[in-house]
C-alpha cells in the first residue's frame, strides 16, 4: 500500500471500540494506534463507550488526544446491545456516521484501516472509497456472513446471506490490503475469492493478535494473587476470559465439566470471566444441571 505522504504518513483507524473501553478489541487497537504513533500521524474514528452495561451513561469528550493519538467519537446510538434489534440500530447509526465522515470530511492523504466489527462497518469504508477514492486496509477479526451461517444463526441460501455475501466480496476485492489473524483464515478467504479475477490474493497479510509479554506472563500459583483470592490453588483451572456473546459456544465445556463431576473429578474447575448476551443463559443452565465446578466472574 502506498501512502500519499511518505514523509509522515497519515493513518485513520475505524473501530467501534477504543480507549478507554476495556474490551479486547479496544485494548488491541489502542495498543496498535499508540505503537504506530512514532512513525505515523494516527487518528481514530470510534463510537462512545457502549461495551459493558452502564457504559451508556459514561461521559467522554467527543474529541481528545491519548498518548499522541487523536480520537474522534461519533454520536451513534448507545442502546442496549444485548437486544439484537437495538444492537443493529447501533451498528447502522455508527456506520452511517462513519461513511459521512470519510466521504465528506476526510484528509487528502488519509489511509484508512477498518475492522470487520461491527459487520456492516467495512461496507461504510468501501462505499466511501467509491465516492472519493482513498486507500483502505481491512482487518478481519470475524468473517461474515461465514460465521453466523456456520453456527446456524443464518441460512446460507437466505436472501440476507446471499446479499451479504455479494457485498462483502466487493469489500474484499476493493481493499488495498487485507489483514487476517492466521493461515486458516487466509486459506478460507483465498478459496472464497478464487473465482474473482479482480481479486489479488497477494494483498493478504497474516498478523496474529499480540500481547505485551512484560505485562502478561505465567506465574506459579503460589505467587498469583488472583488464584489465591479465588481459591483456585488446589484445582486444575480451565479459563475462558472474554465476551460471552451469541456466537460464543461454552455449552460443550460446561457439559464436559458436568461429566467429570459424575466421575468424581472435583479437582478440575471451569472459570468464565466476562459479560455478554448469553451469560445469564449459561448461568441458568449450570444451575439447572447442578454443576458445581463452573464459576462465572464479572
Amino acid at each position: 500500500m502506498k501512502f500519499p505522504n511518505e514523509d509522515r504518513p497519515s493513518v485513520t483507524l475505524i473501530t467501534e471500540y477504543f480507549y478507554p473501553e476495556e474490551a479486547s478489541t479496544a485494548q488491541l487497537l489502542t495498543s496498535l494506534a499508540t505503537g504506530l504513533q512514532g512513525d505515523f500521524d494516527v487518528s481514530v474514528i470510534t463510537g462512545r463507550p457502549n461495551y459493558h452495561a452502564g457504559d451508556q451513561t459514561e461521559s467522554v469528550p467527543a474529541q481528545e488526544t491519548h498518548e499522541g493519538v487523536s480520537i474522534e467519537r461519533l454520536p451513534a446510538t448507545r442502546l442496549d446491545k444485548d437486544t439484537l434489534a437495538y444492537r443493529v440500530i447501533n451498528w447502522v447509526t455508527f456506520c452511517l456516521l462513519v461513511f459521512w465522515r470519510l466521504a465528506w470530511s476526510r484528509e487528502e492523504d488519509e489511509v484508512v484501516l477498518v475492522l470487520s466489527n461491527p459487520p456492516v462497518l467495512p461496507l461504510a469504508a468501501w462505499a466511501a472509497k467509491r465516492v472519493c477514492g482513498f486507500s483502505y486496509a481491512y482487518l478481519i477479526y470475524d468473517m461474515y456472513p461465514d460465521m453466523p451461517v456456520g453456527l446456524g444463526f443464518l441460512d446460507e441460501d437466505s436472501t440476507v446471506a446471499r446479499a451479504w455475501e455479494r457485498l462483502i466480496r466487493m469489500v474484499y476485492r476493493d481493499a488495498d490490503r487485507i489483514v487476517v489473524l492466521g493461515g486458516s483464515m487466509e486459506r478460507r478467504l483465498t478459496d472464497k475469492m478464487s473465482h474473482d479475477p479482480q481479486f489479488d490474493p497477494g494483498k493478504i497479510e497474516i498478523i496474529p493478535n499480540w500481547e505485551d509479554g512484560s505485562f502478561i506472563f505465567p506465574l506459579p500459583k503460589s505467587e498469583n494473587s488472583f488464584v489465591q483470592e479465588q481459591g483456585l490453588d488446589e484445582t486444575f483451572t480451565l479459563l475462558y476470559s472474554g465476551n460471552i456473546g451469541r456466537f460464543h459456544e461454552l455449552r460443550t465445556a460446561i457439559d464436559a465439566i458436568g461429566r467429570l463431576e459424575e466421575r468424581d473429578r472435583d479437582d478440575i474447575e471451569f472459570v468464565v470471566i466476562g459479560e455478554g448476551a448469553r451469560k445469564e443463559e449459561h448461568q441458568r443452565y449450570v444451575e439447572r444441571r447442578g454443576i458445581r465446578n463452573v464459576r462465572f466472574l464479572p
